[in-house]
């Protein structure tokens, strides 16, 4: 019984680390809580919302269900609005490896430029994405590519507060990639393989742990 209980204590504590590891560092990734209410079909410019800040351009464009489905829930970013513009929010990071998640829709076909989104940490580029749709048709006959997920990994040497910015970047004509879900992780470091020496340890350990258990039983 005793064993048992350990077992489950130690499944218990890698299921919480796991899963603190895999909450989002961000705040309103979905832009769905972002402190604003549009009604179906209509859109914004904000100088900020939940979680997010506008750091060059008209704003942060969000919109709800406009031009195409939400990836889910109601909300999502366009950055190209009258002119292209950039968001950021502020994130505590320690050093080591981190995962950049999001969903990305492209809006026009005007040339492999026009939807462009970039991602940064401070001033250091993360990724650039920019295609033309081509995939399936809109009630107005454009074609689309769909939403579809973009992963970067990166790296920070140090332990402080950065920048998490989006931007657009190309054609200036108020129409743009799209943007949602968006969250950052940090990427457990790799379990090194445990010396010999350790495993023969942990190897009479579970001799003696079975022996103890034999002698219980047998009586």
């Amino acid at each position: 019984m005793k064993n048992l209980l350990v077992g489950f204590l130690f499944g218990f504590l890698i299921i919480s680390v796991t899963s603190i590891a895999n909450a989002s560092l961000l705040v309103n990734g979905n832009f769905d809580t972002s402190g604003i209410s549009l009604s179906s079909n209509n859109w914004g410019v904000y100088n900020s919302i939940t979680g997010w800040d506008k750091l060059s351009g008209a704003g942060i464009e969000i919109e709800r269900n406009t031009i195409i489905t939400a990836q889910s829930g109601d909300y999502y970013v366009e950055l190209d609005s009258h002119n292209n513009s950039s968001m950021f929010q502020n994130v505590d990071l320690n050093a080591g490896a981190y995962q950049l998640s999001f969903w990305y829709h492209d809006r026009t076909n005007n040339g492999s430029d026009d939807n462009g989104i970039q991602a940064l940490i401070d001033n250091t580029s993360i990724g650039m994405i920019s295609k033309i749709f081509n995939d399936m048709p809109d009630n107005l006959g454009k074609q689309h590519f769909g939403w579809e997920q973009i992963t970067w990994n990166f790296t920070v040497k140090d332990t402080k507060k950065y920048d998490l910015i989006f931007k657009a970047y190309g054609l200036n004509n108020s129409l743009g990639g799209f943007i949602h879900t968006v969250s950052l992780n940090s990427v457990p470091s790799p379990v090194p393989n445990p010396e010999p020496a350790t495993m023969i340890f942990f190897g009479v350990g579970l001799l003696g742990v079975a022996g103890i258990s034999r002698k219980k039983i047998v009586k």
